[in-house]
Parts: C-alpha cells; structure tokens; sequence
C-alpha cells in the first residue's frame, strides 16, 4: 500500500500523542468504532512505539503511522513495531535517504518547493 492509497482511505487522519500506554486500546477501539481507517501516532513519548503495536494488536484494520520520525532508528523501530506509514517533520537528505530504504510509505515534511522536489527526486 502506498501513501497515496492510505489517503483515499482516509477521511481525517488524527494525530495522537499516547502519554500512557493504557490508552493505546480504548483509542484504537474508538477510532475503529468511529468510522476511522487511518491515524497517526507522534514519536514524541517514552511508549510510542509499545502504543502502535498495542493499537495494532486492538484494531489490526487500522491504517496507523508513526510522525515525527527524525533518525534512521527512528525509521526501523517505528516499522518494527508495527508502523504502517512514516511521517517526518523535515527533509533532510540522510533521512530522505532512509525513508527510501525503507521502502516505507512515507510522507516527508516538506515547507518549500525545493524540498518538494528533493523529496520527490
């Protein structure tokens, strides 16, 4: 699956920060509940990764992504744990590089039109 076939099925795409990981379940529950296909969660806490694959495990149809992705390491323990797309909050070449061993849907942030076409090139 592509990054552009995760946002046809997407309607919104929630980005969650999971501060505990007793809220992974009850959120994926209550998005699958709610209609939703895709979200995002932020590498942004100490149970990022654990909360992915507990939100996999909950709702496995649900289309999740790991944001915030800066590191290379970032990129491999956020596929391990079960990531279904990637999401950075900049483009720089060595992550762009990355991103693209991977083989990862990815989603590179980008702000100018020189970093849209370095991320598409």
């Amino acid at each position: 699956m592509g990054i552009l076939n995760i946002f046809e099925a997407a309607t919104v795409i929630p980005v969650l920060e999971v501060s505990a990981i007793g809220q992974a379940a009850p959120l994926a529950a209550a998005l699958h509940a709610g209609g939703l296909r895709v979200a995002e969660v932020t590498l942004r806490t100490d149970c990022a990764l654990e909360a992915i694959a507990e939100m996999k495990k909950t709702a496995p149809s649900l289309i999740i992504g790991m944001g915030t992705i800066r590191t290379a390491t970032g990129i491999s323990a956020s596929l391990d744990a079960g990531a279904d797309f990637l999401v950075t909050p900049g483009t720089p070449l060595e992550l762009l590089d990355a991103l693209a061993k991977s083989g990862a849907p990815a989603l590179p942030g980008v702000a100018t039109l020189s970093e849209i076409m370095t991320a598409h090139a």
